[in-house]
């Protein structure tokens, strides 16, 4: 039976649920013989049978996980396109972090360090908004992910900012709610923006250590050798003589 062994890159992973939700739907897909992923390089290495399945109908399958799957190119190209993939989601991450660190401030400061004052609860809408702008990554995922009936811990941040923000939203437009029954219509927007900021901090600083790792197992791999000197011995007139010739490691089987 025919086989091929090939490394796609993979976006979109973010914890141990992402790595075995792309695993198990790529071993679930007819013709794949055996996969690995791996979180730190964001790679999988699949073995799968070429006359069954293509790296595009793989692709599909990791697509309907929620993730993006990349096959076009030689497997140097492949590599070279993850470490670009890599480089712009760090830069996009840390464009977002820094984003959310800022209003988160603003947002705590305003919150728990003004009196009240006119529209102070509409201020605090509007930059909880742009807070939750920079963490649509979480929300983005978890909608993938709420369609195929499955959560991660980007559920559990949507879910908690989510209700944290519309709470907040619904007293302040409706504070008689709790007033009527005698409690204070306390908002919690301080909440939403400083659990994006704080998520969102920890992404960045897990993306940049994987990435470090990534460099680190790559650097290595470039140790191994790419060629293999084959030797054999021929009887020319009575006489052995021993031929060398090398020849690229992948062609030498046992």
């Amino acid at each position: 039976m025919a086989s091929a062994r090939r490394y796609f890159p993979v976006e979109g992973m973010g914890c141990a649920a992402c790595v075995a939700r792309v695993e198990g739907a790529i071993r679930a897909h007819k013709g794949v013989r055996a996969v690995s992923v791996s979180l730190a390089a964001s790679a999988a290495k699949v073995d799968y049978d070429p006359s069954v399945c293509t790296p595009e109908s793989i692709r599909q399958a990791v697509r309907d996980a929620g993730y993006e799957l990349i096959v076009e190119g030689t497997e140097d190209e492949l590599e070279d396109e993850a470490d670009r993939s890599r480089e712009r989601f760090l830069k996009a991450l840390r464009t977002d972090m820094l984003l959310a660190v800022v209003v988160a401030v603003v947002v705590a400061v305003i919150s728990m360090g003004f009196n009240p004052f006119p529209f102070k609860n509409g201020v605090l809408v509007v930059l909880t908004l742009v807070s939750l702008y920079a963490g649509r990554r979480f929300f983005v995922t978890a909608w993938k992910q709420l369609k195929k009936k499955s959560a991660s811990m980007d559920t559990l941040v949507a879910l908690s900012v989510s209700i944290s923000f519309l709470y907040s939203l619904v007293i302040s437009i409706f504070p008689s709610i709790l007033s009527s029954r005698g409690l204070e219509p306390h908002t919690y927007f301080e909440s939403a923006s400083m659990i994006t900021a704080f998520i969102l901090v920890g992404r960045y600083l897990e993306e940049k250590a994987k990435q470090g790792t990534a460099a680190a197992v790559k650097g290595l791999t470039g140790l191994q050798p790419k060629t293999v000197t084959l030797r054999k011995v021929v009887v020319e007139e009575g006489t052995p003589v021993v031929e060398e010739s090398v020849v690229p490691i992948e062609s030498v089987h046992p």
